[in-house]
């Protein structure tokens, strides 16, 4: 939001400079910035110039490590907050401005790299997504004519899902008065667990009791994990045989109609 120079001198705002470090001391405590533009902040912040001979790059780095310790300042009964007397204590280990420039440097030439694999990577997941879309409505390029959206291309079946899913399997949840159900070898999974269509590292592992007596299924690899609760709509192929918990719905394909991997 952008406001007038006359709110700026009636309510004792201080216009910072280009290069002014801009530090949050209270709701999200520790994040620094560099003011691109003169700027003025609010009362959520303690901002800083730095002297003569001190690398505003350099100081922007050094408090970027050093946020833990900007945290630890905090302090506040119904919201924590640092003071600028608290910021003040702050220990700052300072090399000669030759070498705060070196450093400087290096950690923003790694910064450019990795806001340019980031971007990098968004471009690529939206083509993905696009490609997707269309091989899944439209086919094969070059395989079928020209067809609209609501047209499935030649030789292609309209189905439920149903059609296509010789099993399904529910979850649950072992009962944890039991400990003879927990800590076996079977990984033991519940949505938060599957990401980017993957199962992470199993945080959990059940016995062969825990299965037997409980709600969850042991899905096979290869078989289709579908989160119907919690993050609703994320799924996965098991990579091993793995229990569920009631967070995801386990289907197993029919072979012949169509692949897991479809």
């Amino acid at each position: 939001d952008g406001i007038t120079e006359e709110a700026v001198r009636t309510s004792g705002l201080r216009i910072l400079p280009v290069n002014a470090l801009l530090v949050t001391s209270r709701a999200t405590i520790g994040e620094v910035a560099i003011a691109g533009i003169p700027i003025t902040t609010n009362q959520g912040f303690q901002n800083l110039i730095p002297r003569d001979g001190i690398s505003y790059l350099w100081l922007y780095y050094y408090l970027e490590h050093e946020k833990p310790q900007l945290q630890r300042l905090a302090s506040g009964s119904t919201f924590r907050e640092f003071s600028r007397q608290n910021m003040k204590t702050l220990e700052v280990l300072v090399p000669p401005p030759a070498e705060q420039r070196a450093i400087s440097a290096i950690l923003d030439a790694v910064d450019e790299v990795i806001e340019r694999t980031e971007g990098l990577i968004s471009a690529t997941q939206e083509f993905q997504e696009a490609l997707r879309r269309n091989l899944l409505t439209h086919g094969m390029p070059g395989w079928h004519g020209d067809i609209t959206d609501r047209v499935a291309p030649e030789g292609w079946k309209r189905l439920s899902l149903d059609d296509v899913v010789t099993e399904y399997y529910n979850g649950g949840t072992p009962s944890t008065t039991h400990p003879e159900y927990w800590g076996g070898t079977i990984p033991w999974i519940t949505g938060a667990d599957i990401n980017d269509h993957k199962v992470g590292q199993p945080r959990k592992f059940v016995s062969s009791a825990g299965v037997s007596n409980s709600a969850t299924h042991v899905i096979p690899r290869g078989g289709l994990l579908i989160v119907t609760r919690t993050s609703v709509g994320k799924v996965a192929i098991a990579p091993y045989d793995i229990a569920i918990s009631q967070d995801i719905t386990g289907a197993l394909p029919k072979e012949r109609t169509v692949t897991c991997k479809y």
